[in-house]
């Protein structure tokens, strides 16, 4: 019997496989984006389920943390909180090559769907720091983006920056986003001390070091993240015990049995403690990928700033 080769697929056919894949990438972008608007529906409750976290009483300092959406806050509370980010980073943006307007990055900070935590004196009702992110797809990813960490001078390294990135992460696991997404100047020490050493950012796959290798020393920034991932579900407490295997099988073989396998992409990462330090966290000053937004962290002149999460100040 003589074997013949496969017939090719006729055009039409491949046409409508094309369309076909086409189809469940759109439904699959649709299904992202639909988890992104329940997220950003639903930020008050997760804030609400952080009772711990909504005062910091440490180093000196006694604030109380507030999440506002948008369109909750007041027209003093977004001009203060831009005029502080203008303060922090406008130089930054400038020397780093992105230069600076205040047109765009007014509408980059106020966007309808921008989220904000706002840190203010207990006695005074005085704002003194705040964070501005979102959720958002980025590259396809369901992220919450920082954009802006800001502080005041007088509240820098004490802790407070931490504590509100601390935040920042926990709102992103409550709302299942796959990671916390910023941006930093390279040339920013402080700021990628506190995120890459305090913080255990890294840099993002997105970032000019793996998405153009041979031209990164002409980007001035890098894009760093942080993976959410849940931990493993707990087997019932009436399950059966694991059964030692014998040795042909493998650890890998019998966690799988167990249903605890190891995950394959990720390594997970549990829910940031509310532990803070004595130094206070970097600016994140909004640098959103294809954005004029850079994440910049405000702290003092030590301090980091996160490229459109500038960190110049966040400690």
């Amino acid at each position: 019997m003589i074997n013949m080769p496969p017939k090719k697929k006729s055009g039409s056919a491949k046409s409508k496989e094309k369309k076909l894949k086409w189809k469940q990438e759109q439904a699959e972008v649709a299904a992202s984006l639909s988890r992104v608007k329940v997220a950003y529906d639903e930020v008050n409750e997760y804030m609400e389920s952080l009772p711990a976290f909504q005062k910091y009483s440490r180093n000196e300092l006694d604030v109380a943390v507030s999440l506002y959406r948008m369109a909750d806050l007041t027209k003093d509370d977004v001009k203060w909180a831009f005029d502080l980010m203008k303060e922090c980073v406008e130089e930054l943006y400038v020397s780093g090559g992105w230069g600076w307007n205040d047109r765009k990055k007014w509408d980059e900070l106020t966007h309808d769907s921008a989220c904000f935590l706002m840190a203010r004196e207990v006695d005074s009702d005085r704002p003194v720091g705040f964070v501005n992110f979102r959720f958002d797809l980025d590259d396809n990813v369901e992220v919450i983006y920082c954009y802006e960490i800001h502080m005041c001078p007088e509240v820098r390294r004490k802790g407070l920056g931490k504590f509100l990135m601390q935040i920042v992460e926990l709102i992103g696991h409550k709302a299942n986003m796959t990671k916390v997404v910023l941006t930093v100047f390279k040339d920013n020490g402080v700021s990628n001390a506190f995120f890459r050493d305090r913080m255990k950012y890294v840099d993002d796959d997105t970032s000019p070091i793996f998405t153009d290798p041979l031209n990164e020393q002409d980007y001035t920034y890098s894009i760093l993240s942080k993976p959410l991932i849940k931990k493993p579900t707990k087997p019932a407490a009436n399950s059966a015990k694991p059964v030692a295997r014998a040795s042909g099988h493998s650890n890998e073989a019998q966690r799988a049995q167990n249903g605890n396998p190891r995950p394959l992409h990720r390594a997970k990462i549990a829910p940031p403690k509310a532990e803070t330090s004595d130094d206070t966290p970097p600016t994140a000053s909004g640098c959103h990928r294809g954005d004029d937004a850079t994440a910049r962290v405000d702290d003092t002149k030590d301090s980091p700033s996160c490229l459109d999460a500038n960190t110049e100040g966040h400690s």
